[in-house]
């Protein structure tokens, strides 16, 4: 994993999705090679639980207990 505090994984039909909750990062990883292809900035501290439905990234933040769509295009 990219950072030093993986929280989760997702899978969106072609790359995997990680979050990150010290460096407070989303990441689009390579299946193959485990490769960053981009990453960019959770809403909130402490992303946790991804998962991928229709070009959007779902996660919840761990402190505030929210919920985020974020779109993927």
């Amino acid at each position: 994993a990219p950072g030093t505090d993986p929280r989760s994984l997702g899978w969106d039909g072609h790359t995997l999705w990680h979050c990150d909750n010290d460096t407070a990062l989303f990441y689009q990883l390579n299946p193959h090679n485990g490769a960053v292809l981009r990453s960019f900035a959770a809403p909130e501290a402490v992303p946790n639980g991804v998962v991928i439905v229709r070009n959007s990234l779902w996660a919840v933040c761990d402190t505030t207990h929210s919920l985020y769509q974020i779109a993927l295009n």
